[in-house]
């Protein structure tokens, strides 16, 4: 990873840190300045990553998308994401989420998923990831959750048809 890429993130772990434990006056970061920059980069090393993953190099790639995982989440954090403008938070913290369970943490993706509600995603394919994610929810059983995924795909199926 890009040297200051790197130190972007290691900076932006720190200043979560400072903002979650309400540290008084916050030293200023490099990447808070270029927070658009900081942020496209970060989407941009994710997707390249992602779409380069390969079985020889899955757990390089892995450590790499942790890395990202940090970077991304200072923009929905309940206690930094108010510094942060234009971006999607809810969206981004599907970004997370999905980092995170595809590298194995499937508790801590659905940990960050707990207080969304899958209606809350306007894309259908983000609403069956995060419920995905979520897991089958105690309120909703089996039977409706297949009910539901088949619905979403029948729809987006004829849309892909029509």
């Amino acid at each position: 990873m890009a040297d200051i890429l790197s130190q972007w993130i290691k900076d932006s772990e720190a200043f979560e840190m400072r903002y979650s434990y309400h540290v008084k006056e916050p030293e200023l970061y490099a990447f808070q300045s270029r927070q658009d920059d900081f942020y496209i980069t970060l989407l941009n090393r994710m997707y390249f990553t992602l779409d380069d993953i390969s079985d020889y190099d899955y757990e390089e790639k892995s450590d790499e998308l942790l890395e990202l995982a940090k970077g991304l989440g200072i923009y929905s954090d309940k206690d930094t994401q108010h510094m942060f403008s234009k971006i999607d938070k809810l969206e981004n913290l599907l970004y997370v989420a999905v980092i995170y369970y595809l590298v194995g943490y499937e508790a801590i993706a659905s940990l960050l998923l707990r207080r969304i509600e899958v209606q809350q995603f306007n894309n259908s394919y983000a609403r069956i990831i995060c419920y995905l994610i979520k897991g089958v929810n105690t309120r909703i059983t089996v039977d409706s959750s297949v009910k539901y995924l088949n619905s979403v795909l029948l729809m987006n199926f004829l849309i892909v048809i029509f």
